[in-house]
């Protein structure tokens, strides 16, 4: 009787050992949104921006699980390394808007920068360019 409770124990401590598995590689995902407008407060300071909720290009890049972001990093993220498409010029020139972390499906609220930090997750970083 006690060997068949140790088998039936083998598959249930398996299972447990593969969750606590490393994960070696982190993936950041820039997604190019359509930008919108600038979200404001009543003293027109911005603190994020409203983005379509669309697909218009994306570029990923793979870290080293705990990989340190800095913002040297973050500088690197630029024309010559994301892909990206021009929209529709209206103002005059064209800008990258800041990297955001998260983007609110219904109203395409996007607020939270993309800062320095221990890459441990899967991150999708919102942009878009207006102009």
């Amino acid at each position: 009787m006690k060997k068949a409770n140790l088998f039936l124990l083998l598959p249930l401590f398996a299972s447990l050992s593969s969750c606590t598995e490393k994960k070696e590689n982190v993936t950041l995902t820039f997604i190019q949104h359509t930008f919108r407008d600038f979200a404001d407060n009543e003293n027109n300071e911005i603190y994020g921006y409203y983005f379509k909720n669309d697909e218009i290009a994306k570029t990923t890049f793979v870290y080293d699980y705990g990989y340190y972001l800095t913002q040297e990093d973050m500088k690197g993220f630029d024309n010559r390394s994301l892909n990206y498409r021009v929209p529709p010029l209206k103002y005059g020139y064209w800008s990258f808007t800041f990297f955001t972390t998260d983007l609110d499906e219904e109203t395409g609220l996007s607020k939270e920068y993309l800062k320095p930090m221990t890459l441990t997750d899967d991150m999708t970083i919102h942009f878009g360019i207006y102009g």
